[in-house]
């Protein structure tokens, strides 16, 4: 009998011409749509011709070759600069849109990587990350995440994209004129096919933040989910795909209302009716995990295809695995999130980690055995770095000698920096995930009391001999015209109502010539001045002070100042200046009393939450008790199940 298991000389004949063909990819049934291009570890070439590559977001006219061991075209192009930050970096980030004709009319679509045919990518010149992995591997991780998720419309919807909604792209090297100009990658561009989203369907959109505060508390803007996004022109968000309206901002306005206005049970209960929480989960695990230090806000995507549940999306990764963002200095592995980050004041991320911190550490440890494994993470940064030979590395350097940690930013230093780095975030999530309850609440005050704050300030004006009225901002003296001379001071007493000057002002006019006073508003908005007169001749000089009474300098016992009215001016002639003091008796409305609260067990997990009834006398930020009107309240602190209170006073006159 025959042994059947042997292979004949044809056979592997045949079988070599098989892997011949298969290697020039005509195989059978293999055909250009099927194809992977460029192939795994193939680094295309990509020629641009013409007389400059542009410096700035305004397309500019050129051609390209492409070559790849497995495809060459022609093309007419557009190239412009992409990107904000980048720009400021000598290699610049920028989009390609190809077309078949001169005229740049028909649009010539290419399918790379599976992505589908498509015109319009991004040549990512990777400046920060000298490795050129950073932004690639990031997205392939993020990948790997989308795919553990559990169902939900949010990820069908992102299974329907090219890469789930996440940057893919390839080494290439860039030549311009036929000199070699450095290292880039062939992106998918931030684009509505990256999202397999519809241009005619008003509810795809892709929203990107645009703002950190870089650490300064005293900023607040919607990219924290802190304030409403108003206008849609105040900059803190892009429209990245679908067109900016009343409605898209009140779409991300009503998720970002139920960040600010929830109740902790509340953002637990219903958070599924405004975003998809494991979009939340994974940005936050993968951004703590891999030190995303500007992601926490500017950079992070927000997308929605139904108008209503938002989810969050990685796109721009530069800056990860400890690199600073613009490239020039690494963090130690023990970088605290957020407090470190450049967004640290996100009250998303802050109610996330506080509400689902149970949620968010079981998620992590699933993560932590799939998709944010060491492995996964150091396999898919070596897949793109092991594409680019040392000799175009050594090209690169030499083409830009002001790249940044060139010889720091290695691949050693990348696994050790990631090996730490896990260990530090396992610790820091089991902390988060761990619950410690409150036993108990006190405060170290059960009473506090307002009284009158007096404070005198000396205002030193130059002012000028003899004057006129002026209109003010909000109406003039009645009898009087804007530039009428008053001859005489009695002739405007009649024409305001008394007040006492000496309690309000004391006016030091020792030097002679004119003294002023200015002591409040009359009714109907109209200005109250008490003028002194001497007689001197009138010079032929405008001149012209300004006096201003503000929301937080208000004088005591004084007519009740209108809130919209803000200052008053009277214009002086002279050729010789005087110096006036007015010495001013002031409300202090800066004033604060600061409750501390201790809690039992010191590091419970429970936090503690201020309020105040009824509402209108004071307010309170994490027990600084600031006064804002006369009267009695209580303010309650709360942790857990435990609270503690404490009366308060207001007896001064304040104006808010």
């Amino acid at each position: 009998m025959a042994d059947d298991s042997r292979i004949t000389k044809a056979q592997l004949r045949e079988a070599m011409n098989k892997v011949k063909i298969y290697t020039n990819n005509k195989i059978a049934n293999i055909t250009s749509a099927t194809k992977v291009e460029p192939e795994e570890l193939d680094m295309p070439k990509v020629f641009i011709y013409g007389s400059a590559l542009p410096t700035t977001k305004t397309d500019v006219l050129l051609t390209m070759d492409y070559i790849s061991n497995t495809d060459k075209f022609s093309s007419y192009i557009k190239l412009k600069c992409q990107g904000t930050s980048s720009m400021s970096f000598d290699k610049k980030n920028f989009t390609i849109s190809m077309f078949n004709d001169e005229e740049r009319v028909t649009k010539l679509k290419k399918n790379f990587k599976g992505w589908g045919e498509q015109s319009k990518f991004v040549l990512k010149a990777n400046y920060v990350d000298t490795t050129h992995t950073r932004n690639l591997s990031g997205a392939r991780i993020a990948y790997d995440m989308i795919e553990s998720r559990p169902d939900s419309e949010f990820k069908s919807n992102l299974l329907n994209a090219p890469r789930y909604g996440l940057v893919d792209g390839f080494p290439i090297k860039l030549y311009f004129n036929g000199e070699f100009y450095g290292i880039y990658t062939w992106n998918i561009p931030k684009d509505g096919w990256m999202f397999n989203m519809d241009k005619n369907n008003p509810n795809h959109i892709v929203l990107c933040a645009e703002k950190n505060t870089d650490g300064n508390s005293s900023l607040i803007n919607s990219c924290q989910f802190k304030k409403l996004w108003t206008n849609g022109d105040e900059g803190d968000w892009s429209v990245e795909f679908g067109t900016y309206s009343q409605t898209v901002a009140d779409s991300l306005n009503r998720c970002i209302n139920f960040v600010m206005t929830a109740t902790d049970d509340e953002f637990k209960t219903n958070i599924s009716q405004y975003f998809d929480l494991y979009s939340l989960l994974d940005y936050y695990c993968f951004s703590y995990l891999t030190c995303h230090l500007d992601g926490l806000a500017k950079n992070m995507l927000m997308v929605t295809y139904d108008g209503v549940i938002w989810g969050a999306s990685l796109y721009d990764m530069d800056s990860i695995y400890g690199v600073q963002w613009h490239g020039n200095s690494y963090v130690a592995t023990n970088y605290q999130c957020p407090e470190e980050y450049q967004e640290q004041f996100s009250l998303l991320w802050e109610r996330i980690e506080f509400c689902f911190g149970e949620e968010l550490y079981a998620r992590y440890q699933e993560l932590r055995q799939g998709a944010l494994s060491l492995s996964n993470i150091i396999k898919h940064v070596e897949e793109i770095y092991d594409i680019i030979p040392d000799r175009v590395f050594a090209d690169e350097h030499a083409k830009w000698t002001n790249l940044p940690q060139v010889s720091a930013n290695t691949m050693t230093r990348f696994r050790n920096y990631m090996r730490d780095r896990a260990v530090y975030v396992d610790n820091e999530m089991k902390v988060i995930g761990t619950k410690i309850a409150c036993t108990g609440i006190t405060l170290d005050k059960n009473t506090l009391t307002f009284n009158e704050i007096n404070k005198s300030d000396e205002v030193i004006i130059t002012t000028y001999e003899k004057g006129f009225l002026s209109r003010s901002q909000y109406g003039y003296s009645s009898g009087y015209e804007m530039g009428e001379v008053i001859p005489n001071a009695n002739d405007v007493t009649t024409d305001y109502i008394p007040c006492d000057n000496n309690n309000e002002f004391t006016i030091d006019n020792s030097a002679g010539g004119t003294g002023m006073g200015v002591v409040g508003y009359g009714s109907d908005k109209q200005a109250l001045y008490v003028l002194n007169f001497d007689s001197y001749t009138w010079k032929s000089k405008e001149e012209s002070v300004e006096m201003y009474v503000t929301a937080d300098v208000n004088p005591l016992n004084i007519i009740n100042i209108p809130e919209d009215v803000k200052y008053f001016r009277i214009c002086f002639y002279t050729l010789t200046p005087e110096t006036i003091t007015i010495t001013k008796k002031y409300i202090n409305n800066s004033i604060y009393q600061t409750l501390t609260a201790t809690v039992t067990p010191t590091n419970t997990t429970d936090r503690v939450l201020w309020s105040v009834n009824p509402t209108d006398i004071v307010v309170v930020d994490d027990g600084v008790v600031t006064p804002i009107a006369n009267g009695n309240c209580i303010v309650t602190a709360t942790c857990g199940d435990y609270s503690a209170s404490c009366s308060i006073t207001v007896e001064a006159i304040i104006h808010s």
